[in-house]
C-alpha cells in the first residue's frame, strides 16, 4: 500500500510539474492538388518520444493516422534522435483533405500543437454553389426578419468569404470559418439576415465568390417566383375569348352564303322548248 501511494503521488507531481513542448508546424496550411504529394512538419522545443499524428473528422472527433505505405502515407523523424517529424502523404486525393494535428505524449500525458489545413483541390472541378430561402408558408425564426444562407462547396482559402446582392445591390452576410466534410471538400457559408418588408419587394439575390490569386468569380442566382391574381384573368378574360370565337363563327356564315348563295336560277320552260333534231 506505501508503494502504491507513493507511485500515485509520483504522478501527481509528475503531472503537475510538466512543461509540455513548444510544437511548431511548417506549414499551416497547404494547398495541393489532386495526385500531387503533401507534407507537414512538426518541431518540438524537447526531444521526447516519437510523434503522432491525428485527422479531425467532421464531427470534431480526432482519428489517429498509422503510416500506411500502401495508401501513401508515411511517417518520418523520430523525436528520440531529432526534434521534428514529418508526414507525408503522395498521391494525393481529396478525401485527404481536412485538418490535422501533430502531438506527442509526456508521460500519459497528450500535448498538441495547432491546427495544420490541408487543401485538395480539383483542377477540373469548379465550386459548387447554392443559395437557401425559407417557403413562402415557413415561419421565420426571428420575428419581423427573414433568413438565407448561402453555400460554397470545393473551395479552399485562396477565396473570398461569399458576398450578397440583392437586386443587384451589396449586401453584407456573416460568414463562418469554413468546414471540411466527409468527401474532403471545404465549404464556406453565409447567411444574410434582412426585413420581410426588404425580402417580399426583392425580385433576386446572388450570392458570388471570388478567388483572390486569379480574381476568378462564381455565383449563385436566386429568382423569386411572384404569384400574381389571376382572378381578373378568369372574369373577364374567358368571356372574351368566346365572345371573338362567336365573332369570327358568325363572319364565317356570312362569308358562306355571300359565295354560294346567289346561284343562277334553272328556267323550266326553256328546257322544255328546246327542240331536238331527228338523227337519221
Amino acid at each position: 500500500m506505501v508503494i502504491i501511494g507513493a507511485l500515485i503521488l509520483l504522478h501527481q507531481f509528475l503531472i503537475t510539474n510538466t512543461e509540455g513542448p513548444v510544437i511548431t508546424l511548417t506549414p499551416t496550411t497547404l494547398l495541393t492538388e489532386v495526385g500531387g504529394v503533401a507534407k507537414m512538419t512538426c518541431t518540438f522545443t524537447k526531444s521526447m518520444f516519437d510523434a503522432v499524428w491525428y485527422k479531425e473528422q467532421p464531427n470534431g472527433t480526432l482519428t489517429f493516422i498509422p503510416q500506411s505505405f500502401d495508401q501513401g502515407i508515411r511517417k518520418s523523424g523520430k523525436l528520440s534522435g531529432s526534434n521534428s517529424s514529418s508526414l507525408v502523404i503522395n498521391n494525393t486525393q481529396r478525401s485527404h483533405s481536412g485538418v490535422y494535428y501533430c502531438g506527442t505524449f509526456i508521460g500519459i500525458n497528450p500535448f498538441l500543437s495547432g491546427k495544420f489545413k490541408l487543401y485538395i483541390t480539383d483542377a477540373t472541378s469548379a465550386p459548387i454553389m447554392s443559395i437557401l430561402v425559407p417557403a413562402q408558408e415557413e415561419e421565420s425564426p426571428l420575428p419581423e426578419q427573414t433568413v438565407i444562407l448561402c453555400v460554397a462547396s470545393g473551395v479552399s482559402e485562396e477565396w473570398g468569404p461569399p458576398l450578397w446582392q440583392i437586386d443587384r445591390r451589396e449586401s453584407h452576410g456573416q460568414t463562418d470559418t469554413g468546414v471540411f466534410d466527409a468527401r474532403g471538400l471545404f465549404s464556406m457559408s453565409s447567411t444574410l439576415v434582412m426585413s420581410q418588408k426588404i425580402w417580399g419587394q426583392a425580385k433576386s439575390c446572388t450570392c458570388l465568390i471570388k478567388n483572390k490569386s486569379s480574381g476568378q468569380t462564381f455565383s449563385k442566382v436566386f429568382t423569386k417566383h411572384i404569384d400574381k391574381d389571376c382572378s381578373h384573368a378568369m372574369y373577364y378574360g374567358i368571356p372574351c375569348s368566346l365572345a371573338l370565337l362567336l365573332i369570327q363563327l358568325l363572319l364565317l356564315v356570312v362569308c358562306r352564303r355571300r359565295l354560294f348563295g346567289r346561284k343562277r336560277p334553272i328556267n323550266r320552260l326553256e328546257m322544255s322548248e328546246t327542240a331536238y333534231a331527228t338523227v337519221k
